[in-house]
């Protein structure tokens, strides 16, 4: 007998996929607070087997957290495990090594280039909302994904998701936040002062500091400075990554946009090619403003106390093993940037 369909509800940018014509996508990153399918093909067959391996080594230089397969995910200290294996093993996200594509998201994404198809995720009621994301109900249970394994095939189209034992129809859709609107001006100067004990990675922060330099002098070194950045760190989204979408949001708040926001935005168009491709899709939807709920939320509470709130900043550093932290990164080194001020 099969389960009964739980009402879910799609993002606005999900929503036309979920209502289109049936196809096939494939898990490329699981947590238990969140699935990530990239979808290809039509539904009518799968160039891969539903036991297809995905490259998941055990090599791992960086202890995973929870936020480091999932960009958004609920804190830090929690490693991730295929279901049903034991504690002491961990799971590596590409087989190669931090910002490497695993086999599968190699060749799917060499059949559907990047901008065909691009990521989107299921998250549970406790997860946390990305753009592209599909929310579950909680009638969905504690533990939604239990017994979907890394590589697993879902069917999606037609107002309704198939993966494992979840069946899904897609109920009101939801606008995923923008940061165009957000009364910024206020929230600059406190944003352009704030500090915090938690820096970006040694590898990063220099390069970081190379960007905002290259941005604040309109240099023609932009380009190589974001290409230096993306993939830079491990897991699915990259300190790197994270701090570039900070700048392009930030930059995408004022009405009169700066002239630095171009030759960013220009840049990250082929994050595709030397990240991976769920970091690739988040700097997509950070170059048109589109956001996390965090982020809008201390926005908004900056601007209105004319000082970054503790319970907002909280939230944001709380994304993730160090997203949160990374991102907020560059929304202050772009908040620095458009008040003028040294980066």
């Amino acid at each position: 007998m099969s389960p009964a369909a739980l009402v879910c509800s799609p993002s606005t940018l999900v929503a036309p996929l979920l209502h289109g014509r049936r196809r096939l996508a494939r898990v490329v990153g699981l947590t238990r607070a969140a699935v990530y399918l990239l979808p290809y093909g039509d539904g009518a067959s799968s160039p891969y087997g539903q036991g297809a391996p995905l490259s998941y080594g055990e090599g791992a230089p960086h202890s995973y957290g929870k936020g480091a397969l999932f960009p958004y995910g609920q804190g830090p200290g929690e490693r991730l495990m295929p279901y049903g294996q034991g504690p002491a093993e961990r799971l590596m996200p590409y087989g190669q090594g931090p910002g490497e594509r695993s086999t599968l998201e190699q060749e799917t994404a060499s059949s559907f280039p990047y901008g065909h198809n691009s990521p989107f995720a299921l998250v549970s009621p406790t997860g946390v909302r990305v753009p592209a994301a599909v929310l579950l109900s909680p009638a969905a249970g504690e533990h939604p994904f239990a017994g979907i394994a890394p590589g697993a095939v879902a069917r999606v189209g037609d107002g309704r998701v198939e993966l494992g034992p979840l069946r899904l129809t897609a109920g009101v859709s939801w606008a995923p936040p923008r940061v165009q609107g957000t009364p910024v001006a206020g929230a600059l100067p406190a944003l352009a002062e704030l500090t915090w004990d938690r820096r970006l990675p040694g590898a990063v922060a220099p390069l970081a500091a190379q960007l905002a330099e290259a941005l604040a002098s309109r240099s023609a070194a932009i380009r190589d400075c974001v290409l230096a950045l993306l993939g830079r760190g491990p897991g699915l989204t990259p300190s790197g990554d994270d701090y570039l979408c900070g700048l392009l949001l930030v930059a995408n708040t004022p009405r009169l946009a700066p002239s630095w926001l171009a030759p960013l935005t220009t840049a990250v168009a082929d994050a595709a090619e030397h990240t991976t491709l769920i970091s690739a899709s988040l700097l997509a939807h950070a170059a048109t403003g589109h956001c996390i709920p965090q982020v809008t939320d201390l926005l908004r509470a900056t601007a209105a106390a004319s000082e970054v709130p503790h319970a907002p900043l909280a939230a944001l550093l709380a994304v993730g093993h160090s997203s949160g932290s990374d991102l907020l990164h560059g929304l202050c080194a772009g908040a620095r940037l458009l008040s003028g001020r040294p980066a």
